[in-house]
């Protein structure tokens, strides 16, 4: 055990060194002798000893006693006075800093390691007091609990709470009177606390438990529970000390007063309630059902013929119910989750089922009790404000589709020229790469209107279906050009600059709906755009491995805060105000995990984001044909056509004519009808939009006609430049229309469509 250390604090120097002698020689470490307060406090500082033994009159400006309290304050180091002065006025100050013990000069070695050990036991004792009081307040209040203590002789009672702001200190907020108290406790309660105090004292109960409403200074009243017990009686076993713990249970009152007035209500709102209720058992049997998932569910067309059998139902057991109502009760956890139950007058019909498990009182689930809500209209309404959403895309996109048509247009201009130039000069090789890089060039065109269309084309109630293969690295640099107006030129008016740079691996082949995924890709653009406010930079690539196809954009913007990271792909939900609707993002982790995909975001505030897309890898696209020169097919036909447009009208006679057909042509509905009168042509192309009739009017009127002379009915193709909806393809069969193709159509495609119908 190392021996204890002291610092020395005396400006004579013979009464320092005899000190520092006789130190040693009882076995002491000195560490240092110092002859003023501003040394001492410093070398303390530095050495931290176990006493300092200090003068009170010194040299300089600081005495002793200012010295010792500096060094009580700041290290907690105990000190033993040596003075010669004894007078009242001296002993009065030196008692002010809270010494441990005093060396009147001249002292003898005898009286020095009393005093020294001492001081080192009393220091050590109020250490650990110390520490026992702030192990009791830190008890306290992490039990959020006061003390109270009643001296029944004095009839005093003080008690003590824990301030919010030290957590490990005991403050006295109330002394007074037993009689002072009880004005403190409301009136209704003031008899059974009373009853119940007096059978404590006189022995008839182990603990004296009392809850009660007690008046605060604020003037609140406060619910308390008071548990306490005498602690001390006198010989003739009178109580002396009745001590304890008081507990706001405020909180606790008004949840147990929710509950009870909850549990008067429960049936009342069970059987009202305007969403579906049920409760089941650990064995899949449902106790109670309300009336409103009766309702439900006869509008799902689930019919149940005893509420036992409904989870038994083939339509809920295909859509995953069931096997939720045992996932909740399996795992004791809260599941939620969105079907799709039927078509309810041609829109689905969608339900929200939030389970959550009912436990026993030792934690084990015994059942579980499901909500389920009828959300049809939420979502048509999600829907609809997606829908709003591409379409205010689509406005901003708009100088970026121009551009890009200006760029086909004078490709298309520069080639027709070209191509007649080489026609004078009768070089047909020179002609027909020129004609070649129009049709290439138109192909684009018509690819982007097509992509366009489909972009703001409403989706309520479309199903998944496999789709095609197709590269995802080229559906992404298609939407970082049309995002152009984004990231390059409405930046650039408002003089900021947004560096985009493209690392797109080529042969990156997918499985899916290209216009579902091009619109990932827009949004993802477009919200690393909205996370440059003052510029930056923007990277996209794509990759592939053996299994996976890769999207990455990432920014060098703001950043997301760490705890709205896991918001950013919910519904509604954006940090944008009302300048945002908060479904772009919520639309991409619903196009990805249809397709089987993950979407992930990473970020710190400042430091940029990077969203991750990971798609299954598809096979290799198969080669893709290349335009060719116009070839007669192997059959001959008759042929309608009808279009309000005389030069696209002429045209598509020309090539077909040219084919081997033989063409009728009119240029409207009404005419139309005239000619298929007069010719009973083998198969009829019309257009759909015209002014007197339209398409679908013009179909219908030809049905009806053959059907009406006993005839079958002619094939009828439709053309469009409108786009196609899911559900054109249902109506056209509805009046009469065998196949829908979209504008602009090769000659090549419209001849085929023909022969199959005709053949």
């Amino acid at each position: 055990m190392e021996s204890p250390s002291v610092i020395i604090v005396e400006d004579e120097a013979i009464v320092a060194i005899e000190l520092e002698e006789n130190l040693e020689s009882l076995g002491y470490s000195v560490l240092d002798s110092v002859t003023s307060g501003e040394e001492a406090i410093e070398r303390t500082r530095n050495l931290q000893p176990d006493l300092v033994l200090m003068d009170i009159r010194l040299d300089g400006d600081m005495d002793g006693i200012e010295a010792a309290s500096n060094i009580r304050r700041h290290f907690d180091i105990p000190v033993v006075y040596l003075t010669a002065y004894t007078d009242d006025r001296t002993l009065e100050r030196a008692k002010m800093s809270q010494p441990f013990g005093y060396l009147v000069k001249p002292f003898s070695r005898r009286e020095l390691r009393p005093a020294i050990e001492t001081a080192l036991f009393k220091h050590s004792m109020e250490s650990e007091l110390r520490e026992s009081r702030q192990r009791l307040a830190l008890a306290l209040s992490g039990a959020d609990m006061g003390l109270w203590d009643w001296n029944i002789g004095t009839g005093e009672l003080f008690s003590y709470r824990i301030p919010a702001e030290t957590e490990d200190q005991l403050i006295q907020d109330f002394r007074g009177t037993f009689e002072m108290w009880e004005t403190s406790v409301h009136p209704e309660d003031l008899p059974v606390v009373k009853r119940a105090l007096s059978e404590h004292l006189e022995g008839r109960s182990r603990i004296c438990s009392l809850e009660y409403r007690f008046l605060t200074p604020s003037g609140d009243w406060r619910w308390v529970l008071s548990r306490g017990k005498v602690v001390n009686r006198d010989r003739d076993g009178n109580p002396v000390r009745f001590t304890g713990t008081l507990v706001d249970i405020t909180e606790r009152k008004a949840s147990e007063e929710a509950i009870r007035i909850s549990e008067e209500k429960f049936r009342v709102l069970f059987d009202h309630a305007p969403v579906g209720i049920v409760l089941v058992d650990k064995e899949g049997r449902a106790l109670e059902m309300n009336q409103a998932l009766v309702q439900i569910l006869r509008a799902a067309d689930v019919r149940i013929e005893r509420s036992v059998e409904f989870l038994q139902s083939p339509l809920l057991v295909a859509q995953g119910v069931t096997e939720a109502f045992k996932e909740c009760m399996d795992k004791g956890e809260i599941v939620g989750k969105e079907i799709r139950l039927q078509e309810k007058a041609k829109e689905a019909f969608y339900c929200s089922l939030l389970l959550t498990p009912i436990r026993n009182p030792d934690g084990t689930v015994r059942g579980c009790q499901a909500v389920i809500q009828d959300i049809s209209e939420h979502k048509r309404a999600q829907q609809l404000l997606l829908e709003n959403t591409r379409i205010k895309a689509l406005g901003e996109m708009s100088a970026g589709v121009s551009h890009n048509f200006n760029n086909l247009l004078q490709i298309v201009m520069s080639g027709a020229q070209l191509a007649l130039a080489n026609l004078e000069s009768n070089d047909r090789l020179q002609v027909e790469l020129a004609l070649r890089e129009i049709l290439k060039n138109s192909q684009l065109g018509a690819e982007t209107i097509k992509r366009l269309q489909q972009f703001t084309r409403p989706k309520v109630g479309e199903r998944v279906h496999s789709g095609k293969a197709f590269d995802l690295s080229q559906v992404v640099d298609q939407a970082v050009e049309m995002t152009k107006p984004y990231w390059k030129t409405n930046p650039q008016r408002s003089g900021i600059t947004v560096a985009l740079s493209r690392e797109l691996q080529p042969g990156c082949i997918v499985l899916g709906n290209e216009n579902e995924l091009f619109e990932v890709a827009v949004n993802l653009l477009k919200n690393a755009v909205e996370a440059l406010p003052e510029g930056g930079e923007i990277t996209v690539r794509t990759s592939a491995d053996a299994d996976n196809v890769v999207l990455e954009v990432r920014d060098t913007g703001v950043g997301i805060p760490r705890h709205d990271l896991s918001k950013v792909f919910e519904p509604f939900w954006t940090t944008k105000g009302f300048h945002g609707t908060g479904m772009g993002l919520a639309s991409c982790n619903s196009i990805v995990r249809r397709r089987g995909g993950d979407i992930t975001a990473k970020s710190s505030p400042g430091e940029g984001t990077v969203f991750t897309v990971k798609l299954p890898l598809a096979k290799a696209l198969p080669g893709e044909p290349q335009p060719s020169p116009i070839s007669a097919p192997p059959f001959r036909c008759r042929m309608l056509l009808i279009d309000d447009s005389p030069p696209l009208l002429n045209l598509l006679a020309l090539g077909l004519r040219k084919l081997g057909h033989e063409v009728f042509t009119a240029d409207s509905g009404v005419h139309g009808l005239k000619v298929f009168n007069q010719t009973h042509p083998d198969v009829v192309v019309c257009d759909l939009a015209m002014p007197d009739l339209n398409g679908r009017q013009v179909a219908e009127r030809m049905r009806d006609l053959r059907a009406r002379d006993h005839l079958p009915k002619t094939p009828f193709i439709l053309i469009t430049g409108w786009g196609v909806r899911p559900d054109d393809h249902e109506k056209g069969i509805q009046c009469g229309i065998d196949r829908i193709i979209e504008k602009p159509v090769s000659l090549r495609d419209l001849a085929e469509t023909v022969r199959g119908l005709v053949q």
